[in-house]
């Protein structure tokens, strides 16, 4: 006999009482083997002890209590990993990623207000480079000015003259 099918007689001895076939093939490997013959002898005494307790008293619906109560715990489970988040779940952590949310807020407005004045301020500085500009007085000989661009370089009466 190997250990393999001492374990396999010994689950069997949990289950009923071994034929005197296997009564004496584990007599013979308990022999070859005296240190498996205490954990041996500690099983039976409890099977014996067992097999002389009374059947417990079980209610007619035992079956149907026990896996609905198993349906329920799985579906709860599952119902808990997919609807709230652990943090949802306490207090603590609720509060701190609301203060965490807060917080966050407040240094994100305060960036979006620091780069809306920078931008105010170039806005401003831009102004203030338009103000240097050349007084009124210069746009009254605005239309002298735009003449000066129609002149024509060559005169041609005096080209042909010329030649």
């Amino acid at each position: 006999m190997r250990d393999e099918d001492f374990k396999k007689a010994e689950e069997t001895s949990w289950r009923r009482r071994l034929t005197a076939a296997e009564k004496e093939e584990m007599r013979l490997f308990l022999a070859a083997r005296p240190e498996a013959a205490e954990e041996w002898e500690r099983d039976e005494a409890l099977n014996r002890l067992l097999e002389q307790m009374p059947a417990a008293q079980v209610s007619s619906n035992f079956t149907a209590r026990v896996l609905a109560a198993a349906r329920s715990e799985e579906t709860k489970a599952v119902r808990e990993e997919t609807t709230a988040p652990w943090f949802y779940r306490n207090w603590w952590a609720r509060l701190t990623a609301g203060a965490a949310m807060v917080c966050v807020g407040f240094f994100s407005f305060r960036e979006y207000a620091a780069a809306h004045r920078a931008r105010e301020a170039q806005e401003v500085v831009a102004a203030s480079r338009l103000a240097a500009l050349p007084p009124m007085e210069w746009l009254n000989d605005f239309d002298t000015i735009q003449r000066l661009d129609k002149v024509k370089v060559a005169d041609d009466d005096l080209l042909s003259v010329l030649e």
